[in-house]
């Protein structure tokens, strides 16, 4: 027979999958339809038609757009994740039976439910965790729970979009040392031509069309086994394939 909790389980999951479908799928679309930048009075190049600056504003709102939108999908990547971290936890604690966190006396006393300090407790965990930390986490209680093995090469592809998104935020996408050693000391080195001080990384639409590829068959991949375990019937959905394979 299923706990009361376990019904939460497998709802949680579908919940976070839908959720970051939708989120993804926004994210593509704009991706795929770029702002049109029209002549402003004043704008002009050397023969007077307007077209070279023009051109030059329009490739820079594109950089930046893209940019946007790969930032956007870190975030939506982390936000599922930490949904499904969350999920796993409140009724699997053996997830987080081995973490410490800090938590003062008072914030502890406004909760009387258990599940509410729990809760509580998961946050605190989320909130100090990239997408990295979170997945091998995950990684761990879903070979044993749930006979689901997270591929190594997406665990390897995570590290290097957090890696990335670091860069672009704080070194405007040029590697560093302090990057570059990072880089060699998680063993993803395999996933780069070349890594050399003062290169820039690429945040090119096929570059986060391929991200966005790679990020939902694994995720979808990381759901189903769990909605799978408490449904035998379950059969996923041919649409949710659509569009990584559009």
């Amino acid at each position: 027979n299923r706990d009361l909790y376990d019904y939460g389980t497998d709802n949680d999951i579908s919940k976070a999958y839908d959720w970051f479908c939708d989120e993804r799928n926004t994210l593509y679309i704009m991706l795929t339809h770029l702002p049109i930048v029209k002549p402003t009075h004043g704008c002009t190049a050397d023969d007077g038609s307007g077209d070279g600056i023009i051109e030059n504003i329009d490739f820079n709102v594109k950089e930046k757009y893209e940019k946007m939108v790969y930032l956007n999908f870190y975030i939506v990547v982390d936000e599922c994740l930490s949904k499904i971290y969350k999920a796993i936890g409140m009724y699997h604690n053996e997830l987080i039976t081995n973490h410490k966190v800090k938590i003062s006396y008072s914030d502890l006393m406004e909760h009387d439910i258990e599940n509410d300090k729990i809760e509580m407790f998961i946050d605190i965990i989320i909130d100090e965790k990239n997408i990295s930390n979170k997945l091998k986490d995950i990684k761990n209680i879903f070979k044993d729970k749930f006979n689901y093995e997270i591929p190594k090469k997406f665990l390897n592809e995570m590290e290097k979009f957090r890696i990335e998104r670091n860069v672009l935020v704080h070194s405007k996408g040029v590697l560093n040392k302090k990057v570059i050693k990072e880089i060699e000391n998680k063993r993803i080195t395999y996933l780069y031509d070349n890594l050399n001080i003062g290169d820039t990384i690429e945040y090119s639409l096929e570059k986060i069309e391929r991200l966005m590829d790679i990020v939902s068959y694994n995720i979808e991949d990381l759901c189903y086994p769990v909605i799978k375990f408490y449904d035998l019937n379950f059969k996923p959905d041919p649409k949710d394939r659509e569009f990584v394979e559009s």
